[in-house]
């Protein structure tokens, strides 16, 4: 008889009856007991031996074992006399009482990284032995969402994506892993990290590892501070280094071609939140008008408050800010890039939000540079 530990903790094995029911030998002579380890622990020092009876019943005594994950209790005999001693038969059925210390935790964060798609924000990878769904949850302050997990075949580890605005840059987003193949998991691993912990992460390290990536991550800290600073109406200094203004982005320029007489282009606009977003505004008579998007067919909002205004948007990954986005909108072709917007405003911008537009144009042009090393 034996029990093996599943994880660290306490095991009690209550006072019991063991019943031998023959014997070949010098009945007195036996004794039973626990032993942790395996079967050659000494006998007489162990204090907690059964009594016997004449009738072949040895009570064995209450035992408390401290142990660890995989480690074994046996139950053992101790016959002094081993000539002709022998026992067969024997009726016993312990109890195990088993309190554990340590719950080992459903699947394990291993890393985490910033993702620079048009969903700014911080990846979370984890090891979980399932082919199927898993699913956490993440919060960072008042704001709790559940995410999906998707394979990352690259890093062979599932992969969480929490999306960050880059003012929130510095704030802390623990996940914990919620649900595997649709079963709620009560221990599930959790991780805690910001964008800004990697950031510093990476412009600290002295190895070369990060080397490739320190300026795109520089520039991405500049401006994460600026719209930290923009949000905030910080008083700011304003930049004056290596910046741009609207003659030098003279070839990302709005182009607007076509007509249509029911439909009238009202302008566009730049949205910098966890998405890097460019909405292109229009007048029509209802929702009718047909729609697409670097040639993918979408459907126009109704902005509600003012009369037949709809908008139509895209969201864009750092390394195309500088792409002319292609929106058709009824038998007009709008081209827009966020250098488009950033060149529309930089000149006449307050000095917080000129130094959001120096940013970003570092921030994407970095990130173009970048995504050409391969």
């Amino acid at each position: 008889v034996a029990w093996t530990a599943p994880t660290d903790g306490i095991l009690t094995i209550p006072e019991s009856v063991l019943n031998v029911k023959a014997f070949n030998g010098s009945a007195t002579n036996f004794k039973f007991g626990w032993t942790k380890g395996d079967y050659i622990t000494p006998w007489d020092s162990n204090p907690t031996w059964d009594t016997y009876d004449t009738t072949g019943l040895y009570t064995i005594k209450e035992q408390t074992f401290t142990v660890s994950a995989g480690e074994v209790v046996y139950l053992n005999m101790h016959t002094p006399i081993t000539s002709n001693s022998s026992y067969t038969d024997i009726n016993y059925a312990p109890q195990y009482i088993f309190e554990p210390t340590s719950i080992p935790a459903e699947g394990e964060f291993t890393g985490a990284s910033i993702s620079t798609a048009s969903d700014f924000g911080l990846n979370f990878y984890a090891n979980v032995d399932t082919a199927g769904t898993v699913k956490a949850t993440a919060e960072c302050g008042d704001d709790v969402k559940t995410l999906t997990g998707k394979y990352d075949a690259f890093a062979a580890s599932w992969k969480f994506t929490y999306p960050v605005a880059a003012k929130d840059f510095d704030k802390d987003v623990k996940v914990t892993i919620s649900e595997i193949d649709g079963v709620a998991v009560e221990n599930g691993d959790s991780a805690t990290y910001s964008v800004s912990k990697y950031i510093d992460y990476v412009l600290a390290d002295e190895t070369g590892a990060y080397d490739d990536v320190k300026e795109l991550v520089a520039n991405l800290k500049e401006y994460c501070d600026a719209a930290q600073s923009y949000f905030a109406d910080s008083e700011v200094v304003k930049v004056t280094d290596g910046v741009v203004s609207s003659s030098d982005l003279t070839d990302y320029d709005a182009t607007v071609t076509g007509e249509d007489a029911n439909v009238v282009i009202q302008g566009a606009t730049l949205i910098l939140e966890s998405k890097t977003t460019i909405n292109v505004y229009f007048t029509a008579p209802d929702n009718t008008t047909v729609c697409k998007v670097n040639g993918n067919e979408v459907v126009a909002t109704k902005i509600y408050g003012v009369e037949n205004l709809y908008v139509v948007s895209v969201e864009v990954v750092a390394k195309d800010l500088g792409v002319a986005q292609v929106f058709e909108i009824g038998g007009y072709t709008v081209n827009y890039s966020a250098y488009t917007y950033i060149g529309t405003c930089v000149d006449t911008a307050s000095d917080a939000l000129y130094n959001v537009l120096q940013a970003l144009y570092d921030y994407g042009v970095s990130a173009y540079e970048y995504s050409l090393l391969g």
